[in-house]
């Protein structure tokens, strides 16, 4: 009996040819050219030997079952894979090889069209599930991740808030927890007024809340208090403890107004109030992080109630300083 593939000769009990690697049924060699899920037919071998009638390096290429493993337990012989006439023209007769010393060089799996084994449809559809996950995890949702992180700081947009019905809330001393949207990253806001009172005269009130990447507040508050009421919050401004605030984000010493009480840090930024002198008090504050507002801050409150000098843009000469301290 021999295969019907590569005509070797096969024996009655056999399940696959030992020199090509095709399945045979029990009725016969006669069947389809399809390899059970397990088995895999061994990577061809390339033996690189020296030719000794000329000799240069030539080499072979193992694609029999029974060469490929022959060679791999050290039993394989040049003269098994050739014809009687190519073996006397590179001077092997009789399964001589006592002229011949330099018989194999070395074996490699060849490249390119040997490179390849053949596999069996359920073992490829596995591998392609693994190469799929493997993208997934190093390239796909890092990926993904980036660009919705990117859209999402894009499409925010400013929430501008001018009630002042409902003040407390957008205040961080009227907020729940540190977690909160209104925490305003810890800031002492206690320059502000604890509530609105029907004897204050609000004049203006904006309050906005901006996330793009990190949360940044914007807001201010003017009051035009009665007489009596304005020497009151005048001397409780006067008595917090007031902190440095000339130099960070390039402020200079207020000269626009008076300036009243300031809680200023020199990477959070500044709660202050400022008065006119007659009657109206100025409350505000920009709080942010990162040495700069992604904010156009100057859309959104009068430049008069910002402090002398203030420059949170990006890529302002303060921050350009603290990133060369190492800040």
């Amino acid at each position: 009996m021999r295969c019907p593939v590569c005509g070797s000769e096969v024996g009655e009990n056999q399940k696959y040819c030992v020199s090509c690697g095709r399945k045979l049924s029990s009725e016969g060699p006669d069947v389809d050219n399809q390899y059970e899920d397990d088995f895999e037919p061994p990577l061809p071998v390339r033996v690189y030997y020296i030719d000794p009638v000329t000799g240069q390096q030539r080499e072979k290429t193992l694609t029999r079952l029974k060469d490929i493993e022959a060679f791999h337990r050290g039993e394989w012989k040049l003269e098994d894979s050739m014809g009687r006439e190519e073996g006397e023209k590179l001077g092997i007769r009789d399964g001589s090889f006592s002229h011949f010393p330099e018989k194999v060089g070395k074996g490699t799996v060849p490249d390119s069209q040997f490179s390849q084994r053949k596999r069996p449809p359920r073992q490829q559809r596995m591998l392609m599930l693994l190469e799929f996950l493997v993208i997934a995890v190093l390239v796909i949702i890092p990926v993904g991740a980036i660009v919705l992180f990117l859209f999402g700081g894009l499409a925010a947009k400013p929430e501008v808030y001018t009630d002042v019905a409902h003040y407390r809330e957008y205040m961080s001393f009227g907020a729940e927890n540190s977690d909160s949207k209104w925490s305003k990253w810890g800031m002492d806001e206690e320059i502000w007024p604890g509530e609105i009172s029907d004897s204050m005269n609000v004049a203006d009130f904006k309050m906005v809340y901006y996330d793009p990447f990190d949360k940044q507040y914007l807001g201010y508050l003017v009051v035009d208090y009665t007489e009596k009421d304005y020497a009151a919050e005048v001397e409780r401004l006067k008595a917090y403890p007031s902190t440095e605030y000339v130099g960070y984000y390039g402020v200079r010493e207020e000269t626009t107004y008076e300036l009243l009480a300031v809680n200023a840090d020199s990477y959070q930024g500044f709660v202050y109030a400022l008065t006119d002198g007659q009657g109206r008090i100025i409350y505000a504050e920009q709080i942010f992080c990162n040495y700069f507002m992604d904010l156009d801050y100057s859309r959104y409150i009068p430049v008069e109630y910002l402090l002398d000098g203030f420059d949170a843009t990006q890529e302002n000469d303060y921050m350009k300083q603290m990133m060369r301290s190492g800040n």
